[in-house]
């Protein structure tokens, strides 16, 4: 099990924002669900909320449309409560899914969105996309996340899907006979 299966409501959302579209916590708590639906198929970062204070773009991979895809008819603020209280609902996360393994998933400030550079370089092996995507420098890219990780590992992390609800009925389209 990982965090994001135990994650429900706002934590969810931010856990699935993180680590799939690379976006900072700090910025996180300043957006509103009308950045993410503003443009059509991206998250719009305006550079009153983006820590380096230019605007970006960041396209939603079809994981992340599945995963936002509960809260598309929210408004407001993403997360309303404080980065702290995020650190200590997610961290409260990682302990239960922690609990009884071998190895446990560490904590790192920021970590979904670091593991989104480091996955995102390796699946485009492109320092100017991914620069652009999380706004950074493609220097501080080839500095901090080149060579982390394989393509393949990459590829596992952008197809990382929600469970099905437990109350999803199931089509099963396969022709009988």
């Amino acid at each position: 099990m990982q965090p994001w299966d135990a994650a429900e409501g706002p934590m969810r959302a931010i856990i699935a924002l993180g680590g799939l579209a690379g976006i900072r916590l700090g910025e996180l708590v300043r957006m509103t669900w009308e950045d993410v639906w503003m443009t059509e198929g991206h998250i719009t970062i305006s550079g009153s909320k983006a820590k380096t204070r230019e605007r970006r773009l960041i396209v939603i991979c079809p994981a992340l449309a599945q995963w936002l895809a509960p809260f598309r008819s929210a408004t407001g603020k993403i997360w309303e409560q404080s980065i702290g209280m995020f650190h200590a609902g997610f961290y409260s996360l990682l302990d239960g899914v922690n609990e009884g393994r071998e190895t446990a998933i560490p904590r790192r400030r920021n970590g979904l969105r670091h593991a989104f550079c480091t996955f995102h370089l390796a699946l485009h092996s492109n320092e100017g996309l991914t620069a652009a995507m999380a706004g950074n420098s493609p220097a501080m890219l080839h500095q901090h996340y080149k060579a982390l990780a394989t393509k393949p590992e990459a590829e596992a992390w952008f197809n990382t899907l929600p469970a099905p609800a437990a109350n999803a009925a199931s089509l099963d389209l396969a022709p009988k006979g």
